[in-house]
């Protein structure tokens, strides 16, 4: 996704056009909006049951007035999310169900390789991790998560849906040294877009400035995995625009030739003063597939192709959503 398109403006005037917000601005007129969001909270076990997306917004709203948490039962899993997070949750509950789109187009591409392990580097609360194995994709997962909160719920999640001897937990940042004390930026509404602080940040489009700061401690992909597997693993690393960083504290995992998903975020590379310095590390793979897009067309990395990659992205703007896409590389 490169650009706001007319579509994507469409759509957006649309979504606010649709029930949830014309019942929500009926509501607060008429003043009834606490009495039918204690109704929901009292029978919220009934009313999530049932799928239709626009209830299911007045039902995560009603109970996140109540709760820190709210719970949500999937085919296969069940996970606590965030009650204050009106992004990656809200939109997990709405839909009941996991985005692995992206995910499964991957296993599909690799459907080859016996794959076994998946390395979930940014793991949030466990949204891809769990169902990767809860649902028979790999048979263990690594998943590091820096941020605190993120991390405990992860470690709940894990254990709920009893992977606790096939999902391990880190609570580190991965980056290129260890032990070291790193500012990260954390955001009030979207549990998935805590991000490690650059140093002297020129653009905070989004009001990362104003953001609270939390210090987390970090080490290197390589110093905490060591026994990897060409063959078995797959390595996703969502980071926020701090991938460059990451791998270049993983020359061995760049060595292993193991698979391995990257978000690419112009807005966050550039912030982390990291867009010039991406080309490095994409030229230590051979080719990469982008997933945004519907054919799988496998690019040879070179000078040319990533210039292409890397032109035409709109500048980013304020309170709309972020232009990026991940990219699966592989090296021969």
């Amino acid at each position: 996704m490169k650009s706001y398109n007319k579509e994507t403006k469409k759509k957006e005037f649309f979504l606010k056009k649709n029930f949830l917000f014309i019942a929500k601005s009926i509501l607060k007129i008429l003043f009834i909006k606490k009495i039918l969001f204690l109704l929901i909270y009292k029978f919220q076990k009934f009313f999530s049951k049932i799928n239709y997306k626009p209830l299911r917004g007045l039902v995560y709203d009603a109970v996140s007035e109540k709760q820190r948490l709210i719970e949500l039962q999937t085919k296969k899993e069940r996970l606590y999310i965030f009650s204050n997070d009106k992004n990656l949750s809200r939109d997990l509950f709405i839909n009941n169900e996991f985005d692995l789109f992206k995910f499964k187009k991957v296993v599909e591409i690799l459907k080859n390789q016996n794959l076994k392990t998946l390395y979930d580097i940014g793991a949030n609360i466990g949204v891809t991790c769990i169902p990767a194995v809860k649902r028979g994709y790999f048979e263990y997962a690594h998943a590091v998560e820096p941020e605190l909160k993120n991390f405990n719920l992860l470690n709940k999640n894990v254990n709920l849906n009893n992977l606790d001897e096939r999902i391990l937990t880190y609570n580190f940042a991965l980056s290129n040294s260890d032990d070291s004390h790193l500012e990260m930026e954390l955001s009030e509404d979207n549990s998935g877009d805590h991000r490690i602080r650059p140093f002297n940040p020129q653009i905070t489009i989004h009001d990362e400035n104003k953001r609270n700061i939390t210090k987390v401690i970090s080490k290197k992909f390589d110093t905490l995995f060591k026994n990897l597997n060409l063959k078995n693993d797959l390595v996703w690393i969502d980071a926020q625009g701090y991938e460059p960083v990451i791998l270049d504290g993983a020359e061995n995992l760049i060595k292993s030739k193991i698979p391995l998903v990257i978000e690419f975020w112009p807005y966050g590379l550039k912030r982390n003063k990291l867009w010039e310095k991406v080309d490095i590390f994409l030229k230590k793979y051979d080719y990469y597939i982008d997933l945004s897009e519907r054919q799988i067309n496998k690019t040879q990395i070179n000078q040319k192709s990533l210039e292409e990659l890397k032109n035409g992205w709109e500048e980013e703007k304020k309170n709309n959503h972020s232009l990026f896409t991940d990219l699966l590389l592989i090296k021969n």
